[in-house]
Formats: C-alpha cells, structure tokens, sequence
C-alpha cells in the first residue's frame, strides 16, 4: 500500500460537508469497541461516544445518496433485517414492557449505523478503505492497550479498577484479575479484540507500517489472553487457519473439520466444567455464580458440573415452549428468570442472566418468527462468503471470513446481536465482497 492510503481524512477538494460526514464514519468505526465509559442515569452504559458520534452525523448524512446505494447494493440484506426487526418489535410490544420496546427500538439504531457505515465505505476505492481503517483499527488498539495497562495498575495498587473484573474462584484458575478494558465484560472485549486481530493479520502482508502492525498485533494478544475468556479457543482456530495457509495447506475439507472441532471444544468448556474430585474448586464452586451445582457426570476421580450457561439455556427452552411465536419480549429474559426461581426452574443462588446465546435468545424472546429471519440474514452472509473462489487464497478475504465464522461460533453462548462491531464487520464484510472480484488462478 502507498503513502496516499494513510494520507488526510479531510480532502480539501471535497466539500466542507462532505469532510465532516468522512472524519464522523471513521470516528464511528473506531468507537464501536468502547461499549462501557460513558454511565448516565436511567440509561446506564447504553449511550457510549459511538451514539453521540451518530447523533453529530446525522445533518451530514446525503440522505438520498445512501438509499439509493443500499436499494441498488444491499435491498436483500436490509430486507431480511427490517422484517426481523418487524417479529423483534411485535414481541416487545405484545409484552407490554416499555423496556422492552425500547430494546427493540435499540436494533433499529444499529440497522442505521450499519446503513451510515456501508454507504460511506462505498465511496472509497477498496484498498484506500483498508488503508484508512486499518489506521483507525490501530488507534482504537492503542487506546485499549493503554486503558489495560492503566487497569492493572489500578488494580494492584488500589485493588480494583473499572476496566479489570476480579473474578473469585474462577473455574480452572481460581480468583483472577481479568481484562475487560472498555467493555462490559471479557467476553465481550475478547470478541472486539479478535475482530480487530484478525483484521490486523489480514492486512499485514500489505502494509506499509509492518513493525507497527506487528507490534499492536503482540500486544493485542497479550490483552486477548489477559481476558481468560473461553473464546481464547476460536482466537486460536483462527490462528491455527492463517499457519496452514501461510503453508498452503489449507483446504475446504480441513477448515470444515476444524471448524466442527473447535466449536464442539467451545460448546464443552462454555457449558461444562471438569474438576478433579479432590480439586478444592470441587468444593469452592459450589458457591460461585459458575456452577448451577448440578452434576452431570462423575466417576471416581472426575465430576463434570454444569456451568451457569448449560442452567440458563434449559431455563430458556422452558420460556419457547410457554411462548413460541413471539417470545416474551426483548430484554425481558432477565424477568422471567426472577419468575422461574419461585418456580425452582432456575438456581437461585445464580443471578438473574441475559440468554447467553444470540440463537436461543432471540427465539425466547422474540419467537419463532424472528428466529427464522435471523438464520435467514446469517446464512444469507455465509452464502456471500462461501460462493468466492479466493475464500482460501486472499489474506484479507479469508479474514473477514474468521471473524463472521468466529461470530456465528460465539453467538452459541454469546448474545452477539447487539455488539456494535458486529454491525461494523458486516458495513466492511458486504462493501468487500461487492468491490472485489475473485482472483484468477494461474
């Protein structure tokens, strides 16, 4: 890539308009990681800087522009949403909860700035885009490397800090400091850090700050591990897939295989947790919020409890049976679990959790309906990913496709729907695909 791609986000040929409306996208795309700084009353960490910035960008968006781009290039997709969006809504207010409306109303926020992102992305020659946002993507890097360094501090000088979670008996390790950074949990950081990782190796090869890259990229991973988050598995996969194919040994049939394995291996240590019997975690869970203290399987010198994830999700699958078509409302989960522990449907001595899982949550709240358009909408990416004869051969290519396999993977124990990155993954992934062409083989 040459000097021009990192050059100045403001174009003295273009109007002052246009300008204002460039630098406030890119301000966008670089905030999307930041979900927990800003607490305000009533609306606690659901206002961050990324909706200020969305409020700033309103009287510069062309208006007329963006439609007719989207009617022409992504109709489909913004088609499968707003009928999603439709089942989403009729729920909540079928639940009779403002809040739940509310929440609803939220998803129609991150359709919008999907719609913003992808328009303006559109403007931009493919590699001058990368360029720029992988400037972007290293700032908002530096910016979470600092705020960990200054957690840990914090912590082991003041014993606590707003971007470290000290977890007490955590299962395997015992009491933890783990990073959260700006988000609101490590499941949650170390699902933005393994976009912005990938993202990062995808464009190495190219760059033109190599040593800059490379060392945001080790630092990176340094924070993703720092988390002891359990989708560490699928950052690993992904790792795993980019060697063999730096190699030229990976295959379709290798990276079905791996794929199957590694989200088996992930299904396990997110709803099981192994111990020795002689362990003291044995006994020490039992007193945790990570153990529902039901025991699936023991032998003589091994017990395999069911983790708080597992007692969630069988509380869920009562909730679909009792409301199949149009669920119990967004957001209402936490509700109807406070309900289900006077029943003796759910551990009480676990608190009152969000679903955990994007596929199950949406079904038990939303219903039946709305969890078809959202298989519909995923697939309907997939297809866009796995119909390229270059998935295997282009860096940035099979990168972008990582990070929507490793989303689809963690939407199993992880409510992904709201993650703001995830709307930026999909304004970058469908301008991609659309922009570049299939590299011929010699």
């Amino acid at each position: 890539m040459t000097t021009a791609v990192y050059a100045s986000f403001w174009d003295k040929r273009k109007a002052i308009k246009y300008n204002i409306f460039n630098i406030l996208c890119f301000t966008l795309a670089a905030t999307v990681f930041f979900t927990n700084l800003i607490h305000l009353p009533r609306l606690g960490s659901k206002f961050q800087i990324t909706e200020f910035v969305f409020l700033l960008a309103i009287p510069f968006i062309p208006y007329k522009k963006l439609i007719q781009h989207h009617l022409q290039h992504n109709r489909t997709f913004i088609y499968i949403i707003v009928v999603y969006l439709v089942f989403d809504l009729t729920s909540s207010i079928l639940s009779h909860q403002a809040s739940a409306i509310l929440e609803s109303a939220g998803r129609f926020y991150l359709l919008a700035l999907f719609t913003i992102l992808s328009y303006h992305f559109s403007l931009y020659n493919i590699k001058v885009l990368v360029g720029k946002l992988t400037y972007v993507l290293l700032l908002s890097s530096a910016a979470i490397i600092v705020l960990a360094i200054c957690g840990y501090m914090q912590a082991f000088t003041k014993g606590c800090s707003p971007y470290i979670y000290i977890a007490h008996d955590y299962p395997y390790f015992g009491s933890m400091y783990r990073l959260i950074g700006p988000t609101i949990y490590p499941t949650m950081l170390i699902s933005s850090l393994t976009f912005i990782i990938l993202f990062l190796i995808g464009v190495q090869k190219n760059a033109e700050s190599k040593l800059w890259v490379n060392i945001i990229l080790a630092l990176l991973f340094i924070c993703a591990l720092l988390t002891l988050s359990k989708s560490l598995v699928l950052l690993v996969f992904a790792v795993i897939i980019f060697v063999l194919k730096s190699f030229m040994l990976l295959t379709k049939r290798f990276l079905i295989f791996t794929t199957i394995v590694f989200t088996v291996v992930m299904v396990l240590f997110t709803h099981c947790i192994l111990v020795r019997k002689s362990s003291p975690q044995a006994e020490s869970l039992k007193s945790t919020i990570f153990t529902s203290n039901r025991v699936i399987f023991q032998n003589d010198k091994y017990v395999v409890l069911e983790a708080n994830y597992l007692a969630v999700k069988r509380a869920a699958i009562h909730m679909v049976i009792e409301h199949p078509f149009f669920g119990i409302g967004t957001g209402n989960f936490n509700t109807a679990l406070l309900l289900y522990k006077t029943k003796g449907l759910f551990p009480k001595k676990l608190p009152n959790f969000d679903p955990h899982s994007t596929y199950l949550g949406i079904l038990v709240e939303n219903g039946l309906f709305a969890e078809i358009m959202l298989l519909v909408l995923l697939g309907f990416v997939l297809k866009e990913f796995i119909k390229r004869e270059d998935l295997l051969t282009d860096n940035f290519l099979l990168a972008l496709f990582m990070i929507y396999l490793i989303f689809l993977i963690e939407g199993i124990a992880t409510d992904i729907f709201n993650f703001r990155h995830l709307w930026l993954f999909f304004a970058l992934a469908l301008t991609w695909l659309q922009q570049t062409k299939p590299a011929v083989s010699s």
